[in-house]
């Protein structure tokens, strides 16, 4: 529920955020220290709904593809 209320103002995409912020961290999405926001992130903060190419980026590990990531996306 907390990573719910970090991204709730992304209205369309609180759902896509917050499962993804559960994978790889929300400080992945919203950036610390001196990494900055996420690609993914500021083409949502534009209004960019063209984004597909930089979630499907979050969904590979050690160069193979993790099936639950490009699934939950066609699931909202």
């Amino acid at each position: 529920m907390e990573r719910f209320k970090v991204f709730r103002g992304y209205r369309k995409d609180v759902l896509l955020l917050t499962r993804l912020s559960y994978n790889v961290g929300v400080g992945r999405l919203l950036g610390y220290g001196k990494q900055g926001k996420n690609k993914l992130l500021c083409k949502i903060e534009q209004g960019d709904r063209d984004f597909h190419k930089d979630y499907l980026s979050f969904c590979h590990y050690k160069g193979k593809v993790l099936r639950e990531f490009v699934y939950s996306l066609f699931r909202l």
